[in-house]
């Protein structure tokens, strides 16, 4: 694979990784308010900060080079955190070869 495509694609998933913090924010300020099902929040938040600490390190352990992993994280973005996290994730599957 291409550096360049390396490059663009570590800076998408990257991306997607520090975007996956609007979520867990405006989960912590519905905590905040008393949103009552308190225990659903904070499972939420939880989930979401292991996702955007997979997406951050992901150069080091090279899944973020993979399309299959790449599309899989893709709908788990789309349905359970956000959609403005999977669109960065969308862009980096399409750089990726097909194979």
């Amino acid at each position: 694979m291409d550096k360049t495509v390396k490059k663009k694609v570590l800076f998408l998933t990257k991306l997607s990784g520090w975007l996956c913090f609007f979520p867990i924010a405006f989960f912590w300020e519905l905590y905040l308010w008393g949103y009552e099902p308190r225990f659903f929040l904070l499972g939420m938040m939880g989930i979401i900060l292991i996702f955007a600490l997979v997406l951050l390190l992901s150069d080091v352990t090279e899944l973020c080079y993979n399309r299959n992993r790449m599309r899989r994280w893709m709908i788990f973005a789309a349905v359970f955190v956000s959609v403005l996290v999977a669109i960065p994730l969308y862009f980096a599957m399409r750089k990726l070869p097909k194979k």
